[in-house]
Formats: C-alpha cells, structure tokens, sequence
C-alpha cells in the first residue's frame, strides 16, 4: 500500500515525538494528582494544550488522553513506583532542551487552570523541573500572572 509523502512525514514526527508525548502525560498526571483532586479545568486546559502546541498536535488527543489516564490510574495503585518511572521519562526527555523548557510551562498551565497554586503543586512542579534538569525558579508563579491580569486599576 503506498502511503503520501504527508502520511509518511507525519507518521515520523509522532515517532520522533513520542517520547515528549509521553513525558508530557507523566508531568501532567503528576501536576494534576498534585492536590488531591483532577478539576475539570485542568483537563480542558491539557485538552487545549494538546490542540495547540507543536509537537503535540501531530497526536490523536484520544490517545494522549488514554496514556495521561493510564497514568493516572496507575499513580493511584503504586504512587511510589509509578512516580518513579514517570520522573524516569522526564529524565529522558530532559536531554532535549526544547523538551524540557516546555514541560514545565505545561505543567504549569494547568496547575494554574484553577486559580490557585498550591503547595503540592508547587512540590510536583519543583520535582518534575529537577528530573527535567532545568531550575525551577526560573518559571514565573503563575498565580502572580492571574492576580496581576485580574487586580483591579485604578
């Protein structure tokens, strides 16, 4: 069966671009486990994400959803050994620069999608940052970027 020279480009970028695919749902599941609780918006925020962002796009978002889920759920059965190898995939996708620079936007996206930072996200965005090797500090706060955007002028 002879495929178009688009079928066979795209089919190569998913294969190249899967291990980010991956690291991605891993940060996610983890960013979203973070307090506890899934929101709703966090999962319209990653929805939203995974339509927009290059590299992500190229992806059926049915499927990325079924790995963040798969995550998930395994999280909530062997949180210790499943965060293991979720910061495993991390780790990997933190030898490509432009990988781990944008993971953590990611992350914090979400995070943000509710309105509040919390502490444990705030400690799962430290976490995923060193398996990714780059500092956390220097991401911005993103509930300073929401209280800025909506504090009344004068």
């Amino acid at each position: 069966m002879f495929e178009s020279l688009e079928f066979i480009q795209t089919a190569v970028a998913r294969q190249r671009n899967k291990p980010f695919l991956k690291a991605t749902m891993a940060a996610s599941a983890m960013a979203m486990l973070a307090d506890g609780e899934i929101q709703l918006s966090e999962r319209y925020r990653l929805d939203e994400i995974l339509q927009r962002l290059e590299g992500l796009n190229i992806y059926d978002p049915q499927k990325a959803i079924a790995i963040l889920d798969e995550y998930i759920h395994d999280l909530r059965s062997n949180d210790r050994e499943t965060r293991e190898i979720l910061l495993g995939k991390l780790t990997r996708a933190g030898q490509d620069p432009e990988s781990a620079s944008v993971i953590p936007n990611v992350v914090l996206a979400i995070c943000a999608s509710d309105g509040v930072f919390s502490e444990g996200e705030k400690h799962v965005f430290e976490e995923i940052c060193a398996a990714l090797g780059v500092n956390a500090a220097d991401y911005p706060d993103p509930t300073a970027q929401t209280a800025a955007q909506t504090a009344p002028t004068d």
